[in-house]
């Protein structure tokens, strides 16, 4: 018991300290992508948004710790022939890997109150604040020059007097590729409830057509007003993913679309497989460390890089297909946990021999 408390102590001390320092580098780009995207806004958005973006980046984040905390105690014990000063004793591999086992059901069960109540509540919460945010700035926008970046939308001018925009810009884009382009001596937001409009005066325009790349060149001798399609600002309620699991067994039941019925499916089943994951990782990452054999936190980290590479684009590659209607919800669900799975049985296996 005493060995088995020591080897689950190390394993929290480096997971506290590696989910900590992906938490912070994740709130680090956070906090710079909104200053980006919001230059005249201040640290008012930031102090409410990055709570908001740590519950959303916080599942992620224990995944890596989980599978790095594994290979470091593991592959520290090893490299300093603990584990085989253990094994010389009588100590069985199942009492060596049992502070693992325990260490990610520990991390299954905080993975799953993150999965099903955090991360939805977090990310609704986030897109709410974020649109309220947005408003609140067109309604009394900042003097000087600004940049704003509001969904496709990319908005700038040189300063705001009167009521009034000076030189403002508007371009609008497509995925990536710019569609259209305005600008004009001066400007006006104009908001009616969540409709947002730019009236822009005596602009001149350009439309380009990413496929063939032509431009075509227009000046307006009056104002035009350009409507901004911000649809994630102009529907703030929840959408499934943002619900909890009553809401999407009642989505399923009742929802006439099949495919709708097979997306909350999908996030249903999707929530209990990211919870199983920190466990599978844990158990994989345990014997990889011990073969290592390395204890600096850098190969620490290399070893638990690829069963975590894995699941990752196992995941999105599978959550993508599932969407689309390419894939069974249960097969989206449950595969990337089967790939991790099966070499993490072979890996007990061979660790107990």
């Amino acid at each position: 018991m005493i060995l088995q408390r020591y080897i689950l102590k190390e394993l929290w001390v480096h997971f506290i300290f590696t989910f900590a320092t992906v938490m912070g580098v994740s709130l680090l780009g956070t906090t710079f992508q909104v200053f980006r995207a919001f230059e005249g806004l201040g640290l008012t958005l930031i102090l409410k948004i990055a709570p908001l973006a740590a519950g959303h980046v916080a599942p992620w984040a224990l995944l890596v710790a989980a599978a790095t905390a594994a290979t470091l105690v593991y592959g520290r014990m090893s490299a300093e022939n603990e584990v085989t000063a253990m094994r010389a004793c009588g100590i069985g591999s199942f009492k060596i890997l049992a502070p693992a086992l325990l260490f990610g059901l520990a991390l299954s069960t905080c993975g799953y109150v993150l999965a099903e109540h955090v991360t939805p509540w977090s990310r609704h919460t986030k897109r709410v604040w974020g649109r309220d945010a947005i408003l609140e700035v067109l309604r009394m926008p900042p003097p000087g020059v600004q940049r704003f970046s509001i969904g496709a939308y990319r908005l700038s001018y040189l300063d705001f007097k009167d009521g009034k925009l000076d030189k403002p810009s508007l371009l609008r884009f497509d995925k990536e590729h710019l569609v259209m382009e305005y600008h004009a001596p001066r400007g006006q937001i104009q908001i009616e409830g969540s409709a947002v409009k730019i009236v822009m005066s005596r602009p001149r325009y350009t439309q380009f057509d990413p496929k063939s790349g032509q431009e075509h060149r227009f000046e307006a001798q009056s104002d035009i007003e350009v409507p901004l399609e911000i649809q994630d600002y102009k529907d703030p309620s929840q959408r499934p993913e943002d619900l909890p699991q009553e809401e999407l067994w009642k989505l399923y039941r009742t929802a006439p679309d099949k495919k709708k019925r097979d997306y909350a499916r999908l996030i249903m089943h999707s929530r209990y497989a990211q919870s199983a994951a920190p466990l599978l990782l844990v158990l994989i990452c345990a014997p990889i460390g011990i073969w290592v054999r390395k204890g600096s936190r850098l190969a620490g980290l290399g070893a638990a890089l690829p069963p975590l590479l894995l699941y990752f684009i196992a995941f999105f590659v599978t959550q993508s297909m599932g969407e689309n209607g390419r894939m069974a919800p249960l097969v989206a669900a449950w595969l990337p946990d089967a790939i991790l799975a099966l070499p993490g049985a072979v890996f007990l296996w061979r660790s107990r021999r």
